[in-house]
């Protein structure tokens, strides 16, 4: 029999109580966190990420605090190992600000590395940035969705949902 690391027992823990901390305090000071600064901070780099439920951690950051925290691609935390500045790969030619989409982790085998939050005033650009990449994505379920009922119509599928999409608007000119 497997057993599941429960929410409430999790968050009572000791260790996430310190990981909770690590990531608040990160999340003040900056307004992003990388999982891997926070497990070295809370010395439980010995650990795999893999380990640690970060959902659970986020859920209950972005509860607490009334927030949304946007996942990072580890490109975002690349460091040069040789003097600590931001690869010049990643760092100037593509700022954050100009090109959110590359260090959000939506899609291309983007893994989470790290969080930020999500708001006006902090990270504004990753917050559009979501925004539009989640319409887009909904757009093409929803396209997805009424091309697979068209197909069940065309077939006389009885049951079927109505479609999401409103018919395209007519050409002007044609009846």
């Amino acid at each position: 029999m497997t057993k599941y690391l429960r929410r409430e027992a999790a968050l009572a823990s000791p260790i996430y109580i310190k990981l909770i901390e690590a990531c608040e305090e990160r999340l003040t000071s900056a307004g992003v966190f990388s999982k891997t600064e926070v497990m070295v901070t809370t010395q439980l780099d010995a650990l795999d990420d893999g380990f640690i439920r970060w959902d659970y951690i986020v859920e209950h950051i972005e509860r607490e605090w009334n927030t949304n925290l946007d996942k990072l691609a580890a490109v975002f935390f690349k460091k040069n190992q040789r003097n600590g500045r931001a690869d010049l790969r990643h760092g100037p030619a593509f700022p954050p600000e100009r090109y959110p989409e590359r260090y959000l982790a939506f899609g291309h085998g983007k893994k989470t590395a790290g969080y930020c939050i999500a708001s006006e005033t902090c990270n504004g650009h990753f917050m559009i940035a979501a925004l539009k990449m989640r319409r887009n994505r909904s757009a093409g379920i929803a396209k997805k969705h009424d091309t697979v009922v068209a197909i069940g119509q065309r077939d006389n599928v009885p049951g079927l949902p109505p479609t999401i999409l409103p018919p395209p608007p007519k050409a002007i000119g044609s009846e």
